[in-house]
């Protein structure tokens, strides 16, 4: 019997597995897909039986500008993968400098950390190994077929297992991005720094995000043609830089099905990263810890499979009026001169709309100030199953303000 390398949460013990399993093994949950929504559904599967497939190693494939608010980093047990906190943004436009102070901080992280500190908290096995479809309740993977009681699509816009239960669709797409993170720190002020800058870019904007001693410089647009690699080197010539290693992809929008089949779908796979921003990595969290609450309920006979999958896709699909408001609105700033960008933001600032405006943003979305990552019963959600104020648009309820005051 040949041997393969494998992990495991509590610790990321390496440990030396069988092959295959070809013996019938049946999982509690198979999650296709071992990034940030497939991590957030295992952490709320301690105790079970879970198998978590991936290409890559976990943390070993990063695709993002890894940016989120630190409640968010809290509420998943990875704050020691933070590199640099952030209380202030600034926007870059017209030849203006705004800032606009954060009253709860984002965060910059450390990809591979962030996914080994969760990774760490599950009791899930891992594989690397390369999924190509569900048929009869089974994963059809380039190592064999595995089976799971439940099964988690988690992987990325591309949503191998989505894509092949329904008839093809187009992928709704709010922009692609390309990044490169440098070893040098930008004479700027300390912040995240957003630059709606035409001449740099179309339809879109370049970011810098310090994280420790390096720095992130990245653009994105929505124009599907763009040379971003051009676009990127032109906007690192105001720094006198040039791009080193890059990694980026598209930012898929849209709400898709989040369940299709007996399959729950999740993260980018389900299009939950938000218009405008470009924030995917607190959305895909958000709803891949509420995605491993239903399936662990269902497990613990709380409620029926069937349930599960209603009562996921509902708390999914509420948040479907607030997605398309923030799509308009980046329609409306991708078209916008910049001098009306200018005047908008400071307008905003002077009446103090900032500060409301990122409070409804951030609770609309999916925020996790008070949030509890240790899996808990059921019997709130199992008790209104059919209610939409059991699973509005935060952990906390209908109500837009956190428990703990305003954000």
């Amino acid at each position: 019997m040949s041997a393969s390398r494998t992990t495991t949460g509590r610790g990321t013990r390496p440990a030396l597995h069988r092959s295959w399993p070809d013996d019938g093994t049946l999982y509690d949950c198979v999650i296709v897909g071992g990034s940030f929504a497939g991590l957030a559904t295992a952490l709320q599967l301690q105790g079970l039986r879970v198998l978590i497939l991936d290409r890559y190693p976990i943390g070993a494939h990063q695709t993002s500008a890894c940016a989120t608010a630190l409640a968010t980093a809290r509420a998943v047990g990875t704050e020691a993968s933070v590199l640099e906190e952030h209380r202030a943004v600034f926007l870059h436009t017209a030849g203006q400098q705004i800032a606009i102070e954060l009253e709860d901080p984002f965060v910059t992280f450390d990809y591979h950390r962030f996914c080994q500190l969760m990774l760490a908290q599950t009791d899930a096995e891992v594989w690397v190994a390369r999924a190509t479809g569900y048929r009869d309740g089974m994963v059809i993977t380039d190592r064999g077929a595995v089976r799971g009681r439940f099964v988690v699509d988690a992987t990325g816009w591309g949503s191998v297992l989505g894509h092949g239960l329904q008839p093809p669709r187009p992928v709704n797409v709010a922009g692609y991005a390309l990044e490169t993170e440098l070893p040098v720190r930008p004479n700027l002020p300390p912040g995240l720094h957003f630059f709606f800058v035409r001449r740099y870019i179309p339809r879109g904007y370049a970011w810098v995000f310090p994280c420790g001693a390096f720095t992130r410089f990245g653009v994105g647009s929505s124009l599907p043609r763009l040379n971003l690699r051009g676009a990127l080197r032109r906007f690192l010539a105001d720094f006198d830089l040039t791009p080193g290693p890059t990694h980026g992809g598209m930012l898929a929008v849209g709400f898709y099905e989040p369940v299709v089949g007996e399959v729950f779908i999740a993260g980018d796979a389900a299009g939950q990263c938000l218009p405008l921003t470009g924030e995917g990595i607190r959305t895909a969290l958000y709803h891949g810890l509420h995605c491993g609450r239903v399936i662990r309920g269902a497990l613990q006979g709380e409620m029926t499979p069937e349930e599960a999958r209603a009562l996921y896709r509902q708390m999914v699909l509420v948040q479907q009026r607030t997605y398309r408001r923030l799509r308009s609105l980046q329609r409306l700033v991708e078209w916008a001169p910049e001098p009306m960008l200018a005047s908008g933001a400071w307008l905003a600032m002077r009446l103090g709309f900032t500060r409301w405006l990122l409070r409804k943003y951030l609770v609309r979305t999916g925020w996790f100030l008070g949030w509890d990552r240790k899996p808990e019963p059921m019997e709130t959600l199992a008790s209104d199953r059919t209610s939409s104020a059991s699973m509005a648009h935060t952990p906390f309820g209908g109500d837009d303000t956190p428990p703990n005051g305003p954000v």
